[in-house]
């Protein structure tokens, strides 16, 4: 598999397009779901593979897994990017 750009080279539109494909629908269901063509749906997920470096929705299906899982490259984790819980200030002492 060739190595392309990440998630980042994508348009909005191909974004969506590519999410809905690595969830598992068909382009038809794709088109409903937007209201868009069949035809524009083809045309995002063949730009979003080209960009993206790869051959097969397949691909792109495990592409996405990998970005979403903690640690994958091109996005920081649910976990790191999430604010870590703020503790209360100790009461201060009255002098």
């Amino acid at each position: 598999m060739a190595e392309g750009g990440g998630w980042e080279n994508l348009t909005k539109a191909e974004a969506k397009v590519a999410e809905l494909v690595a969830e598992g629908l068909s382009n038809p269901d794709i088109a409903r779901r937007l209201f868009i063509s069949r035809r524009t749906v083809q045309s995002h997920v063949s730009h979003a593979l080209e960009k993206l470096g790869l051959s097969s929705r397949v691909e792109l299906a495990v592409k996405r897994a990998r970005w979403q899982s903690p640690g994958g490259a091109g996005r920081p984790s649910a976990q790191a990017a999430a604010p870590s819980p703020q503790t209360p200030n100790p009461p201060h002492a009255d002098k």
